[in-house]
């Protein structure tokens, strides 16, 4: 069940990198980047 649902992350935010460190910021609570969006390779 754990492979499939997500049982630990209770919000994801995708946001320009730019904006990263304002964002964490202006939360107030902990926050990690988890991943990037990046191009295809085909």
């Amino acid at each position: 069940m754990r492979r499939v649902f997500n049982g630990d992350m209770g919000l994801v935010m995708i946001v320009a990198p730019e904006h990263v460190n304002a964002l964490q910021a202006a939360l107030g609570e902990p926050s990690w980047v988890i991943g990037r969006v990046a191009p295809s390779d085909s």
